[in-house]
């Protein structure tokens, strides 16, 4: 499909993407709006080993309009737009990619402005054909959730980034279910993927523990994603399904085992 257009593999900073598996430790809003809190998010993520830690930048109105009485709750998970060069000057004392959704063209501008080095498009938005043109247009390399896409959906994204002549793309298996239970995982999609697509295959995990993205790599997923957090006990809307600081760092070096042991 495509003509082979899509690149095999492709850079993300240092990181060749199609060969070693690269990790994303997702903080997403587990920052709960403390700038420390987010600090110490990077700190558990670089000693884990990942490759990189993402952030989420949305807005409550993205999502809820004013009137809704979860709108101001939201709000209080918003990453705030002053953090970034913070963050990502940190980040590479930490030596560790500093990456983030955009959930709007606002954010996206922003991020360029900061030298991001790709884009993460969520599930959510890679229907959201307007966002993905506009992002598309960048040539930054795109990684692209699927969790509430079916395949047509999936053409239209890559057909929009086609043609913006964009073809550093990798895609990722996901279930937006929170969490998911073992028989919504799917991952037989990854090898669906594979067959269709010649371009990197990978997995966002949104289901308890990490036996899911072990199991991934072993199907040749080559990008995995995961939330993880500080205490699961803490309070906000991503803490309860992510792994904890132990189970990110057992994760990734179980995964590290994984592609030795595939040779």
């Amino acid at each position: 499909m495509f003509n082979n257009y899509f690149n095999n593999n492709f850079k993300i900073g240092k990181n060749i993407i199609g060969k070693k598996t690269f990790i994303i430790a997702e903080a997403g809003s587990n920052h709960n709006g403390d700038l420390n809190q987010a600090f110490r998010l990077i700190d558990i993520a670089s000693t884990s080993g990942a490759d990189a830690v993402k952030f989420q930048l949305f807005k409550a109105e993205d999502f809820l309009e004013k009137s809704s009485k979860n709108y101001k709750f939201l709000q209080k998970y918003e990453f705030k737009k002053e953090w970034l060069e913070k963050l990502i000057k940190y980040c590479k004392k930490k030596k560790i990619l500093f990456l983030a959704s955009p959930f709007n063209k606002n954010a996206v501008d922003i991020l360029l402005e900061v030298g991001i080095k790709a884009f993460k498009i969520a599930s959510t938005e890679t229907l959201n054909l307007d966002l993905v043109n506009y992002i598309s247009k960048k040539k930054l390399p795109l990684i692209v959730s699927t969790g509430i896409c079916n395949y047509a959906d999936i053409v239209e994204c890559l057909d929009v980034i086609k043609k913006n002549k964009n073809n550093k793309v990798a895609l990722l298996q996901c279930s937006s279910v929170y969490p998911a239970k073992e028989y919504q995982v799917n991952l037989n999609v990854i090898d669906n993927y594979k067959k269709i697509f010649n371009f990197p295959i990978g997995f966002s995990d949104h289901s308890l523990g990490s036996l899911a993205c072990i199991a991934a790599v072993a199907k040749g997923a080559k990008v995995i994603e995961k939330h993880f957090t500080i205490d699961k006990k803490m309070t906000g809307p991503d803490h309860s399904y992510a792994i904890n600081p132990v189970e990110l760092k057992q994760m990734i070096r179980e995964i590290r085992s994984v592609e030795k042991m595939l040779g």
